[in-house]
């Protein structure tokens, strides 16, 4: 209840400029959210074999057989005709319909996990997952019918594919266009050669990145500071002054430091190579060589959430013995 509460206050915030220092306190209490769901949902029943048996029954029975029909008519103790006047068609109906249902139910869940993946490579993207989410907790609370259901479905999922297809129209890769959406969205409103001025910052930011990110660099204080700094370097340098006032700006380095620590490994993959490094080190121990962040190490907990049940277990009971406070 709490985690829904965040989220729409912080979608009541929106446009204003403020609302996205609050981004990342949203972003981790979502997945906390998420994660105390997966960890502590009871296992659903694995029905798939009775349901295999029942398709065979039902192939079985509703077989069409000139012969056995003739045979029973002609015999000496035919069978008894079948009253078609008493056969609940509604009844067969709802329960052919489950099987709809089903697949419905499977694009959904599909449309999600493509959401996130979209998401994770660019955070402005987070507003369509939300919206599947809501679409598919409308319907499971029996506010839409499967037909509306599946409409609306298919346009998510045309939007979707609009989106993941921008990078294209806009003449970048997809690192690049996360770099420029998280720059350029909500604000500050930019004139088209402003916009071309920060497509080239882009660019160039990420350049320096890749060559900052090295082996196990989230775990190295030293290492994720010189990509924080490079961020503000780079920006400072190659963003046109005017829109971005000192306040903008600082929002924007942060947005991008958090996307950077999200996306890129520490092995050399990210979310854009098809393969994020969600892993939590457990061989190496965290190796401290300058001022401790505490921000940074909540990133970690953040990520050790994500790959690790028993952990993220653990994080749900330390929440439940919290001591009750009054909501957001």
């Amino acid at each position: 209840v709490k985690a829904r509460q965040v989220r729409k206050l912080f979608k009541a915030l929106l446009p204003n400029p403020q609302a996205a220092a609050q981004q990342r306190t949203v972003a981790a209490v979502r997945v906390l959210h998420e994660r105390i769901i997966e960890v502590t949902r009871p296992p659903e029943a694995d029905i798939s074999a009775v349901s295999d048996a029942v398709d065979a029954l039902l192939d079985r029975s509703v077989g069409a057989e000139e012969y056995v029909i003739r045979a029973a008519a002609e015999g000496t103790h035919p069978d008894p005709l079948i009253d078609l006047s008493q056969i609940d068609f509604e009844g067969l109906a709802a329960k052919f319909a489950g099987r709809e249902r089903a697949e419905t139910d499977r694009l959904a869940q599909l449309l999600r996990q493509q959401a996130i993946g979209a998401a994770q490579r660019n955070p402005t993207r987070y507003e369509l997952v939300e919206r599947i989410e809501q679409l598919i907790a409308d319907y499971n609370a029996g506010s839409l019918n499967i037909d509306e259901y599946l409409r609306r479905l298919i346009e998510l999922s045309k939007t979707l594919t609009a989106e993941e297809e921008r990078a294209v129209r806009e003449g970048m890769s997809e690192e690049e266009l996360a770099i420029f959406d998280l720059l350029t969205q909500p604000n500050p409103v930019l004139t088209d050669e402003e916009r071309d001025t920060v497509k080239a910052s882009a660019r160039t930011l990420l350049t320096h990145l890749h060559e900052k990110l090295v082996q196990d660099w989230r775990l190295k204080v030293a290492a994720t500071n010189e990509v924080n700094s490079t961020i503000r370097r780079i920006l400072d340098a190659g963003l046109p002054q005017d829109p971005y006032t000192p306040e903008i700006f600082g929002e924007k380095v942060q947005l991008v430091f958090d996307h950077v620590l999200t996306a890129y490994g520490d092995d050399g993959e990210s979310a854009y190579s098809g393969n994020v490094d969600h892993q939590f080190s457990q061989q190496f121990p965290v190796e401290y060589d300058g001022p401790v962040d505490v921000d940074k190490i909540a990133d970690d907990v953040v990520e050790r959430i994500h790959a690790d049940p028993e952990f993220a277990r653990h994080v749900a009971e330390q929440l439940g013995r919290l001591p009750e406070q009054d909501p957001l």
